[in-house]
């Protein structure tokens, strides 16, 4: 089985790798680890399998690839532990107005910011229950958070999870949230999922947070939002259009925390090693004509 690897791999990894299969550079690869252009895609013959480092697939036509009998699979399980420290880190971070200290350490100011916030009894609702929800679901509920998931279907049950509803039954609990967390997939029926009329039924101290994608939510129904005191606040790791425009009015709010789809990266040595567990399990799996991790259908 030919292999072609444009993904940076560890070491360990890649010598796994060739000790199993055939490395290659050229278009004659069964297999390519990594996100290639879609539109090289063509220029691979022989192309069976393709396996992103990334956990978003949007830019592939997934119904075309099956057609064309190529199966792809996305990096889902490196980031969500990484992604879950990231909101928590966010959250305190803005509920204890380190923000703000920052700034006045800046200034040689000594002066208390005021009232503080805890995740310990407060009503998180997270909006998506992959990976990366479901990781963090659990975690804000060892903090002492009640979490309720939101999702299409609401009949499974998760750790951490305290009520599990439907996604078109969301307007019945945003108004009780003390915060809203994205944590949706990028897709035609998820652009623009969230809207000002969203905004308008969470509480006014409530803190908005996306870590999905950018396309789920306009940023001016965010800045609208803040600038009529819909809501308290807001962390954004994307954004509608990335990067961020210099001039978008988003930078100088004060209650906003930005941040340069930094949160679920391969910043860190965990996310490399567990990519490299999929990869070799699914390698392992596609040789044997086994059931993949991560297939994308649809």
């Amino acid at each position: 089985m030919k292999v072609r690897c444009i993904s940076k791999l560890d070491e360990q990894t890649l010598c796994s790798i060739k000790a199993r299969y055939e490395l290659t550079d050229g278009y004659d690869a069964q297999v390519i680890i990594g996100n290639p252009d879609p539109k090289t895609l063509s220029d691979y013959p022989h192309l069976e399998l393709l396996q992103l480092e990334s956990a978003g697939y949007e830019q592939y036509d997934v119904e075309k690839l099956n057609q064309e009998k190529i199966r792809l699979c996305n990096a889902s399980g490196c980031f969500g532990d990484m992604i879950s420290e990231y909101v928590i880190g966010q959250l305190i971070a803005m509920y204890q107005h380190f923000p703000q200290y920052m700034h006045q350490q800046q200034r040689h100011v000594w002066q208390r910011a005021g009232k503080v916030r805890m995740i310990s009894g407060s009503t998180v609702v997270i909006i998506g229950m992959g990976n990366l929800g479901s990781s963090l679901a659990y975690r804000l509920h060892l903090l002492g958070a009640q979490v309720i998931g939101v999702r299409r279907r609401a009949e499974i049950s998760l750790p951490g999870v305290e009520r599990m509803i439907k996604l078109k039954h969301l307007s019945e609990v945003l108004p009780c949230a003390d915060a809203v967390i994205l944590c949706l997939p990028s897709n035609k029926e998820t652009e623009g999922f969230f809207t000002h009329r969203d905004f308008v039924l969470m509480k006014q101290d409530a803190v908005f947070v996306n870590v999905g994608r950018g396309t789920l939510v306009r940023n001016q129904d965010i800045l609208q939002a803040l600038d009529e005191g819909q809501i308290g606040g807001a962390i954004l790791d994307v954004a509608e259009e990335e990067p961020l425009p210099e001039n978008d009015p988003l930078w100088d709010h004060d209650n906003v925390i930005i941040t340069p789809h930094a949160a679920g990266t391969f910043a860190s040595d965990a996310s490399w090693k567990q990519f490299g567990e999929i990869v070799m399990e699914n390698l392992s799996r596609y040789h044997e004509g086994k059931p993949l991790i991560n297939e994308r259908r649809h």
